[in-house]
This record gives C-alpha cells, structure tokens and sequence, in this order.
C-alpha cells in the first residue's frame, strides 16, 4: 500500500474539496464529506504505514474510530484507523453502493459520528 497519504485506489481523481475541522481550523482534502464521513480524503503521510504508538494526538483526534470509504471500480471499501492493525487501518467492508457504506458506517459508528468539519470558504 502506498505511504504517501493517498488512498489505494485505480480510481482516476476527481475534483477535491476542502473540508475544515472546526475545532483546530485543521483543513483535509476529499471527493466528498457525507453524513460525517469522508469519501476518498487524501490521508495523512504514512497513514498506511506508521505504528498506533507514533501517530501524534492530533492525529489520533481526527482520526481514530472515524471510519471513511474509498472507491475504486465501483465498490466502496470501508476502513478505519480502530486499532485492529497495529500501523494502519482495518478494511471494515466493502460495498457495492456508496449509499450502503454510508449506511453500515451511521449504524456502526453511530456514537463517533458526525465530525466537526466544514468545507473551506
């Protein structure tokens, strides 16, 4: 997988927004923020690849327990920094419709969802 923060994906990119986290002005990068979650965000350096220990607490606040989907072909997988791996996160599922990944996630994740996040101005 790759460490350079973008999603393993043969997907072409597609337009990015910008979102901002309202409690630290923090911006990140997606195709889309939906019901709290983001679809296809350009993740953190090494996100795939840096142990849970060295992640920074900013990280692990933005990050942890707040699952986001990635598309490619058509199927939308469903992942998770949840400490199921020690340096990376879990691959939850995977779907053949955003809107149920969307869904499994708001059923799953219910207590960690929505982020305070807006898309920049």
């Amino acid at each position: 997988m790759p460490n350079d923060g973008r999603c393993p994906s043969t997907k072409p990119l597609t337009t990015m927004k910008t979102f901002v986290f309202e409690v630290d002005n923090t911006e990140y990068q997606a195709e889309n923020y939906v019901k709290g979650i983001f679809i296809n965000p350009v993740l953190p350096d090494n996100f795939w690849t840096e142990p849970m220990e060295n992640r920074t607490p900013e990280h692990m606040r933005h990050w942890e327990n707040m699952p986001f989907i990635l598309s490619d072909n058509d199927f939308y997988k469903v992942y998770c920094l949840d400490g199921g791996a020690w340096d990376r996160p879990s691959l939850i599922g995977g779907f053949d419709s955003q809107d149920r990944a969307i869904d499994f996630i708001i059923e799953t994740y219910r207590t960690s969802l929505p982020r305070s996040i807006n898309p920049a101005k």
